[in-house]
């Protein structure tokens, strides 16, 4: 099992993408998630059930949060032009 680094130690963590994903294209949120991922896997399994309370009461926390408003779309103005008119016909309609 790997042991935690010490302090001021530092740890390299090595992901292999499949297919042709550019590993650049990984935002910081699946970066952060891949590396919970990798510390889960490698804490002792005494630690497990404490690790799961944690995360749970996060989620619970997190989960009841509103959420973010949705950035408005950029308005692009078009001019507009009169083209023809037409006259609609008249449909009469008759009660029966």
């Amino acid at each position: 099992m790997t042991q935690p680094p010490a302090a001021g130690d530092h740890w390299v963590v090595e992901f292999h993408f499949v297919g042709d994903s550019d590993p650049m294209d990984v935002s910081e949120a699946q970066r952060l998630r891949l590396f919970c991922h990798y510390l889960l896997t490698h804490m002792p399994d005494q630690a497990l059930r404490e690790a799961v309370g944690e995360l749970a009461e996060m989620y619970g926390f997190y989960r009841r949060l509103p959420a973010p408003p949705t950035p408005a779309l950029p308005v692009k103005r078009v001019p507009a032009t009169a083209g023809q008119t037409a006259v609609r016909p008249v449909f009469p309609a008759t009660e029966e």
